[in-house]
């Protein structure tokens, strides 16, 4: 047995070990912290990590709420009851002075590095829109590149501009599927009974994805595959080898790839 003193209290004690620091583990548990000062209440508490800054998270959270603001930014609006507060900012493409929450000041500024007010100028912002000019009006305005048509040559800022162009737009020899005028929705004298016999032929299955019209819920599309308008008369269009059975997800494949076809073509 040997006498050591405790290196926290100073107390002599005895212990079976010489290298032994501490007379009980409440002094070696106290002796793992440090004392601090609250930085919210002014209390004096012992600090258990590097961290922490109040005695409890009571205090933290009012800390927080006094002193952790955006940089360069002050309060402008606060509500204490829904624990939030309005700061003003200055939005990077237009200038426009925003109220905006701390919250998602911090976020946007993390993120991106800057606050903007709307969606157009956050694109605009991250250089991810076109400049175009209305074809109406002239005015100037920006677009997101996938929302760009590059085979359109005619651009609208707003619906206004576009109601008063939309016959030029819609109708005449513009349009991509304008082929000499031939456009209509009917399918000629017996449709309804053909579009049944080419059904039953294809056994009321998709021909291309193998689909059956009990497990897509509906009557299967009849397609022509040479279009329609094409032909001088509905006899030759609706004959059977130019008409195929597909499912409305197939159909619309199979419309949008013959449009991109007529397209290139014009």
């Amino acid at each position: 047995m040997s006498k050591n003193i405790c290196q926290f209290c100073g107390t002599e004690f005895t212990a079976a070990r010489s290298d032994k620091k501490y007379c009980s583990y409440s002094c070696q548990n106290k002796a793992r912290y440090e004392d601090a000062i609250c930085l919210n209440c002014g209390k004096i508490f012992r600090k258990c990590g590097k961290n922490v800054k109040c005695c409890s998270p009571t205090c933290a959270k009012e800390y927080e709420w006094k002193n952790k603001l955006p940089v360069g930014v002050s309060v402008v609006e606060s509500s204490k009851q829904f624990q939030c507060r309005f700061v003003e900012a200055a939005c990077k493409t237009c200038g426009k002075i925003i109220k905006i929450r701390h919250g998602d000041y911090n976020r946007q500024m993390k993120t991106q590095g800057f606050v903007t007010c709307s969606r157009a100028c956050n694109a605009k912002a991250k250089g991810i829109s076109v400049k175009l000019t209305c074809f109406e009006c002239g005015k100037e305005f920006y677009r997101k590149q996938s929302q760009v048509d590059p085979n359109n040559k005619h651009f609208f800022c707003s619906k206004k501009c576009q109601k008063k162009n939309i016959d030029y737009i819609l109708r005449g020899s513009d349009h991509f599927r304008y082929i000499d005028g031939k456009s209509s929705c009917k399918r000629g004298k017996g449709w309804v009974q053909t579009r049944k016999e080419i059904r039953e032929r294809d056994n009321y299955t998709c021909q291309q994805c193998g689909k059956t019209e009990r497990e897509i819920g509906k009557a299967l599309d009849v397609h022509h595959i040479k279009p329609y308008r094409l032909f001088d008369n509905y006899g030759d269009a609706n004959k059977s080898e130019n008409l195929i059975s597909l499912c409305p997800s197939c159909h619309h494949k199979a419309d949008a790839e013959l449009a991109s076809k007529l397209r290139d073509q014009i």
